[in-house]
């Protein structure tokens, strides 16, 4: 999954039309439609704007979690996330979780699919 990709799908995920997000970053909506469609690329400091506008990491953005793109391709996480990314408890268990490392995202994973059987 690129970048364009992803900003997608979190976009889908928060709920955001392309106008409320790029209202959100600072940008046009041409040029965020520009950004998801790969025909153009942000800045570092846009790039910041963009994830902190969808709650993530810049490097989550960049592909350096790919661990976490099965999270973005499952429709249920995509569900309960639309669902629940406002509350304050979802986030700070959001923002623990995008600060694990990679055998530590597998761990979770394990974990997640014996107690939830997913």
């Amino acid at each position: 999954m690129n970048l364009g990709e992803r900003i997608k799908k979190l976009q889908k995920m928060n709920n955001y039309s392309l106008r409320e997000l790029a209202s959100k970053v600072g940008i046009s909506h041409t040029f965020l439609s520009d950004i998801e469609n790969n025909r153009s690329n942000p800045s570092l400091e846009r790039l910041k704007d963009i994830a902190e506008a969808l709650n993530v990491n810049v490097s989550f953005l960049l592909g350096e979690k790919d661990e976490m793109d099965n999270w973005l391709t499952n429709d249920d996480f995509i569900s309960l996330y639309s669902r629940f990314h406002k509350n304050p408890e979802f986030k700070k268990v959001m923002e623990k979780i995008n600060k694990l490392d990679s055998d530590q995202i597998k761990d979770l994973n394990k974990y997640i699919n014996k107690k939830f059987g997913i």
